[in-house]
């Protein structure tokens, strides 16, 4: 639901269109989104030119911001047992990216424990199997993940709740 403060009394709340945020955010799931191969013609420039520079290639394929999400297996867990972290990293366009270094860094209330998850797939994916420190119930164990590419950094946060 969404409140929009603008709009006559009675027709404030709506309702979001989550499905459709969604698609925008993370593009279509499993099987629906079946890659698009380039057109073989060559693409026209601002000029009309049928022909694009190697350069413009280039420039087109440049990082230059790194959007990382994350999130685990449960978020609300044992006091010990094995947790999964799942981390998805994209480009400025949103683009899945391989070959990113990712860290985690997971803060328990008394210690810390780091780890290298490794490089990122092809699909922009990377996960990490770990054990949970004995911790006590009901106390936030906060995750921070940063991931590097190239010459671009970003982080990102996830926790999760040992309980019983």
């Amino acid at each position: 639901m969404v409140w929009h403060p603008e709009s006559p009394a009675g027709s404030q709340v709506r309702l979001a269109d989550l499905g459709e945020i969604y698609i925008e955010e993370f593009g279509l799931p499993g099987d629906y989104d079946e890659p698009v191969p380039p057109s073989a013609r060559p693409r026209e420039d601002a000029y009309g030119d049928r022909a694009v520079s190697e350069a413009a290639r280039t420039v087109e394929r440049m990082v230059t911001k790194l959007r990382a999400t994350a999130s685990v297996r449960s978020i609300i867990t044992g006091r010990q047992g094995k947790q999964t972290l799942f981390v998805y990293v994209t480009d400025q366009q949103k683009r899945p990216l391989e070959g990113v270094s990712v860290t985690a860094d997971v803060r328990y209330p008394s210690r810390r424990q780091t780890f290298e998850l490794g490089l990122t797939d092809e699909d922009g994916f990377v996960r990490k199997d770990f054990e949970i420190l004995p911790t006590p119930p009901g106390k936030r164990v906060v995750i921070d993940i940063s991931v590097v590419y190239q010459d671009v950094a970003a982080t990102t946060q996830i926790f999760f709740l040992p309980w019983w």
